[in-house]
């Protein structure tokens, strides 16, 4: 993988035409519009507020409790104590995973888990509450290191109160994830929590399998140098597909890659593909997963 670039479109020429209309509005319609432009107004207010709001939505939930007083209360301050005691004290699980439990309304709770991910890994925890649907449940996920001090450090990498209960995390490198769930105050139902691994990207040749990969990532070239790429083997004229969504931002010919496409996907990497027939795509396109980029050959150094 490497770094390509893109080049930047040109400014057209815009030219902007503006036309002024005088309107006779009753004063009851205008008392109508002004009302309506200052929910607008509100909603705007609200949008902007919660960009530049970083807070997590239990951080929120927190500082709102807070607001209303009820910030030291002892149910309060016990449920803030559940969820941090369940990021210290996380188990650590392997995928799949599975936990089934209860949420008790009288008792702050949170569930936690920890576990190992590679750098092209994504881990998915999904919360299930059968038969609930109303109940926000907070779920947070961070990375964690060791310090100098051997105590763990944390780096917060996503979080989610929304109704589907899912939260997907893809860390940029190696390393424990934690992420976990807690329900809102006075809330209590069954609970089942799942935990899955999967890549981040698919495999770039359709059809194609593990079994058609020749030569890994690292494996040994001499003179004392290792392969920086992955030969996958297929037919002349099989898809190469897009294995991340992203923009295609190179497409070239070179003497050792031959017909090459670079694509960046959405966190950031560059996908190198190389030794095309034919490429299928040009500078600047978006592509989703399976489509197709260019086709399997022999071109440049191969």
């Amino acid at each position: 993988m490497g770094d390509g670039g893109m080049g930047k479109p040109g400014r057209p020429d815009l030219r902007f035409v503006t036309t002024m209309m005088v309107l006779r509005v009753p004063r009851a319609s205008l008392a109508l519009l002004l009302l309506l432009g200052a929910g607008a107004c509100d909603d705007i207010r609200r949008v902007a507020q919660d960009l530049v709001d970083r807070r997590t939505p239990r951080e929120r939930y927190v500082d709102a409790l807070a607001s209303a007083g009820l910030g030291t209360t002892a149910l309060a301050v016990d449920w803030v104590a559940a969820g941090e005691r369940a990021l210290r004290e996380a188990p650590l699980v392997t995928s799949p995973y599975e936990e089934e439990g209860f949420f008790a309304p009288g008792e702050p709770v949170a569930v936690a888990m920890r576990i190992q991910l590679r750098r092209g890994q994504e881990v998915t925890l999904t919360l299930d509450l059968p038969g609930d649907t109303s109940t926000t449940v907070f779920l947070d996920a961070w990375t964690i290191a060791d310090d100098s001090s051997g105590e763990g450090m944390f780096t917060h990498l996503a979080s989610t109160d929304s109704a589907e209960r899912v939260i997907r995390v893809a860390p940029r490198r190696d390393g424990a994830v934690i992420l976990r769930a807690q329900p809102e105050l006075l809330r209590g139902a069954r609970f089942r929590a799942s935990l899955r691994i999967a890549p981040t990207l698919a495999f770039p040749v359709r059809p194609g399998t593990d079994r058609d990969i020749g030569s890994r990532f690292g494996a040994p070239r001499a003179p004392d140098r290792s392969h920086q790429g992955i030969d996958i083997f297929a037919r002349r004229g099989t898809p190469v597909v897009a294995a991340a969504t992203g923009v295609v931002n190179r497409v070239n010919e070179t003497p050792i890659g031959g017909k090459v496409v670079w694509l960046r996907d959405t966190f950031g990497n560059s996908l190198y593909y190389a030794h095309l027939d034919s490429q299928a795509v040009s500078s600047g396109m978006r592509v989703n997963v399976g489509d197709t980029l260019g086709f399997v050959g022999t071109t440049g150094n191969a």
